[in-house]
């Protein structure tokens, strides 16, 4: 997320070769997250969920690298509209949800991931999940642009709450 309108090209392939170094001279879980941040950055969400995948062998309990998969493979459903008729793209969005309530039972207040799987509930129209997650993530942070956003969509989910309240069910 965040602003990609200026983006340093330079700087940002002279940080691949670094961490392509790194990674190759020492591929400890920081280097391989570090890389698929890049990565994830860059859009490129199958090459950072294979550096996570591979992270999280090595640090299965760190919450970050959890969420930052559940990111990556969320991203990438979304992104390659995967064909809903074939099972993948809710058995992908399933699999983030898992990384999202692991970095979750190994940190219950990351904000990161509670922002993102709600999120996620809202994709997988989980609605009153992600209502009490947008208002869980706001009780941790009310001041930042990305509280501003979560209070947007909870407005969108609570106005569509009340839609559905006054609308009259019609028996045929």
């Amino acid at each position: 997320g965040g602003e990609q309108n200026k983006v340093d090209y330079v700087a940002r392939e002279r940080a691949e070769r670094l961490l392509l170094d790194a990674v190759f001279n020492n591929p400890g879980p920081s280097a391989l997250h570090a890389l698929g941040r890049l990565y994830l950055a860059r859009k490129e969400f199958r090459k950072a969920s294979g550096q996570f995948t591979r992270a999280l062998q090595a640090a299965p309990g760190d919450a970050t690298l959890h969420n930052d998969q559940g990111v990556a493979l969320m991203e990438e459903t979304r992104m390659t509209a995967v064909v809903e008729e074939s099972g993948e793209g809710i058995e992908r969005l399933a699999i983030a949800l898992e990384h999202f309530n692991k970095a979750l039972n190994s940190n219950h207040k990351l904000p990161e991931a509670i922002f993102n799987r709600a999120l996620l509930y809202q994709e997988m129209a989980l609605l009153q999940l992600a209502r009490e997650e947008w208002r869980y993530y706001l009780k941790l942070d009310a001041t930042s642009p990305w509280a501003d956003e979560a209070r947007r969509n909870l407005r969108l989910l609570e106005g569509r709450r009340q839609q559905a309240e006054q609308t009259p069910v019609q028996l045929v």
